[in-house]
């Protein structure tokens, strides 16, 4: 190749990368998804999400905790814990837990550290009311909140990633027993037993009813319960799934990652993917047309993702996927209780006004049993409404929209520039052994002799 041709030949592969990179730069993934300005927040790992409605938006991280109000975010003064979930019952009764037993609580004003309940990691918040509140984590640890935080189970090898029920007598909780296969826990208003255990640890629940729930987790797992059983579904992916929210069973988000992060849909066919640039951690909507997801920081940036229906969908073709094979589920029951440590908590300095759901008459056992007791309040179960939605088409994102490829474009044009500067220099460079031309005077001496 002539070296003269090699620069043009580089800039002119530079200019087309660069202008295909500029053309589709727009943080806009598919179908309504985009990144959302997080104004200059801190690029925090950020795993869990909830709001009350569209403009009253919570997101909880390594030692941050985030607000959006409709129009921006804004990071909220709060005790630095590192947080996994966060969920309320109002905007002036939320809830977020994390590392080391972390728990705090906002009345509306201000975040106070309730923390103290336990000393294990808390991964996932969930409740019916203000007076019925659970939280779950490491070490088999089952917290309720009825004016006081007790301890209702713990101190085995269990690892418990989510919670979700249909009402307060019917309670799931999701996660990994001591030889990392997934397990799923009832309560059914009298006892928790453990009801099924699977091939992969499972880390989100969410549900529609009492007969139509999702639970996700690792390799891609995906299991909906019937009223009967619990079935797998085929994900068509083998990413972790770490969080699912849905608005009807014709719309349901499952969001997760490996190396790189994705997000599911399933409309009523096969589950469409969509795929981002970072892990996803956690996903909730107020509507099938503002639905939020959160994860790790993008290059400088808090990863917060909205989807939003002013967009034009493009409808994908359903895509086809090798079946995921069905688990041996092992029922197995908890014949022994456990009696119900009493830990005093500090109570919302507000009392939101939402009618309680009150804790149901109850007895709660841990794991492995030891002992028996009870608790007896009354109960007045509710049903969770299924809500209605159009089903959302999403699409998969291209490949040249990734951190990685701007990454690649940067070092192409360094490597182009490098080149040009070098053609140049050899271009100057005069010869090693240049010839030295002869005088007159010398060329006459040379004909003499």
């Amino acid at each position: 190749m002539n070296k003269r041709a090699l620069p043009s030949l580089l800039l002119t592969l530079t200019v087309i990368l660069t202008g295909i990179h500029a053309f589709e730069s727009t943080p806009a993934y598919a179908d309504g998804w985009t990144a959302m300005d997080t104004g200059g927040l801190p690029a925090s790992y950020l795993h869990g999400i909830w709001g009350t409605s569209s403009d009253d938006v919570f997101a909880v991280g390594f030692g941050v905790v985030f607000h959006y109000n409709g129009t921006s975010w804004e990071q909220m003064v709060a005790p630095e814990k590192a947080l996994y979930d966060v969920w309320g019952t109002a905007s002036n009764d939320v809830y977020a837990v994390g590392a080391d037993g972390a728990m705090l609580h906002y009345d509306g004003g201000s975040w106070q550290d309730i923390s103290g309940a336990t000393s294990e990691d808390l991964r996932s918040v969930w409740g019916t009311g203000p007076n019925n509140v659970y939280a779950v984590g490491t070490h088999g640890t089952i917290l309720h909140y009825d004016s006081s935080w007790q301890t209702i189970s713990g101190g085995n090898e269990q690892i418990l990633y989510g919670i979700w029920g249909s009402s307060a007598s019917s309670i799931y909780v999701v996660g990994a027993s001591n030889s990392s296969k997934g397990l799923i826990l009832h309560y059914n208003g009298t006892v928790w037993s453990e009801t099924e255990t699977i091939t992969n640890p499972l880390k989100g629940i969410w549900g529609i009813s009492a007969t139509n729930i999702y639970a996700v987790g690792d390799d891609g797992k995906i299991l909906q319960y019937t009223g009967s059983s619990w079935n797998p579904k085929t994900s068509g992916t083998t990413y972790n799934l770490n969080d699912i929210w849905g608005t009807s069973s014709s719309n349901i988000y499952a969001a997760g990652f490996y190396e790189t992060g994705l997000i599911l849909h399933y409309s009523g066919g096969s589950w469409l993917k969509t795929s981002f640039s970072t892990p996803i951690f956690g996903i909730w909507g107020s509507s099938s047309s503002n639905i939020f997801a959160v994860g790790i920081p993008d290059e400088l940036s808090a990863t917060i993702l909205r989807y939003s229906s002013s967009a034009t969908p493009t409808v994908q073709p359903t895509p086809t996927y090798t079946e995921i094979p069905d688990d041996t589920a092992t029922p197995t029951s908890s014949p022994g209780l456990a009696t119900p440590t009493s830990i005093p908590k500090s109570t919302p300095t507000q009392t939101p006004s939402q009618t309680s759901i009150p804790t149901s008459t109850a007895i709660i056992p841990t794991y492995p049993p030891t002992s028996t007791a009870s608790v007896t309040p009354t109960v007045t179960p509710t049903t969770t409404p299924t809500p209605t939605s159009t089903p959302i088409p999403v699409d998969s994102t291209p490949w040249y929209k990734g951190t990685w490829f701007g990454v690649c474009i940067a070092a192409f044009w360094l490597v182009a520039a490098g080149s040009i500067i070098w053609m140049v220099l050899q271009q100057r460079r005069p010869p090693a052994n240049p010839k030295k031309k002869k005088t007159p005077s010398q060329q006459a001496k040379g004909k003499k002799k």
